[in-house]
């Protein structure tokens, strides 16, 4: 329970003796101290727990400490090294990603590569990317453009697919047949197995949009293990001409609204 300094204060007009309780906690704000944490007079809270009488005061103060230091650690993210006293560094930022910026002629004069498959081949990696949330926005033309240029790979078994460590790629990978483990582990400790992909199974996904660095590794388990593979510029071409042609539909049909119509408006007014 807390106990309020007015309670306590009424308790000695009162004459009581009673001892403190050793599990009252209290909460005092001292504005200027030297160790406050923030600026605009909030000063620091301190945690007593036990008896606070004069005699104890040395070990309490001692308790205070400790217990600030964590309100520290919790609050405030300063945790100081135990040996040192030096500020342990904060958890590092996330990184900021980005990816290729393509010039509208770029993007008009790209051609997507289109590789031989079986109609089934076909039909099975369109199904595969029509629920892939990557693709799933894409009308049916993007998503055969898609399909055509996705590249046949056979691996054999102990191939590495990607290691650990390599650098940023733009290969997104499709397993048609046969598995493939992913392994993970810290450095100097050996890998062990996070996931094992099989048909259907994709890997790599985020290199569809901006580089990744490989933070696992990708071993083939079964010879004659084969892979559709798409990489970042085509699918990055695919995904803006979609995105230029529904504009372009978009900017038509206020065109065709009657009071836009008649005011004119160009290009730029409509985006």
């Amino acid at each position: 329970q807390l106990a309020a300094p007015a309670a306590a204060a009424a308790s000695e007009e009162n004459g009581a003796t009673e001892e403190a309780d050793p599990f009252v906690v209290e909460n005092r704000i001292e504005a200027g101290d030297d160790n406050a944490e923030q600026a605009g007079g909030w000063g620091q809270t301190r945690f007593s727990f036990g008896d606070a009488s004069p005699d104890n005061d040395a070990a309490q103060q001692e308790e205070d400490d400790a217990a600030f230091a964590n309100f520290k650690k919790v609050v405030f993210n300063n945790a100081e090294d135990a040996e040192t006293g030096e500020k342990k560094p904060s958890a590092p930022r996330r990184p900021t990603v980005c990816s290729e910026v393509y010039k509208q002629d770029e993007i008009d004069a790209f051609e997507a590569p289109s590789y031989p498959k079986t109609e089934e081949e076909a039909t099975w990696l369109l199904a595969r990317l029509e629920k892939h949330d990557l693709f799933s926005h894409l009308e049916d033309f993007e998503l055969t453009v898609a399909v055509a240029a996705m590249a046949e790979v056979i691996r054999q078994k102990d191939d590495h697919l990607f290691d650990a460590g390599d650098e940023a790629g733009d290969t997104f990978y499709i397993v048609a047949n046969g598995t493939i483990n992913i392994m993970s582990g810290k450095e100097g400790e050996e890998e062990t197995v996070v996931k094992t992909l099989a048909r259907g199974d994709t890997t790599m996904d985020l290199a569809l949009l901006y580089p990744v660095p490989a933070t696992d590794s990708a071993i083939i388990m079964e010879n004659d293990t084969k892979i559709y593979t798409l990489d970042r510029q085509t699918y990055r071409m695919i995904t803006t001409r979609a995105s230029k042609k529904k504009r372009e539909m978009y900017e038509g049909f206020l065109t065709t609204v009657p009071f836009l119509k008649e005011a004119n408006l160009s290009k730029n007014e409509h985006r």
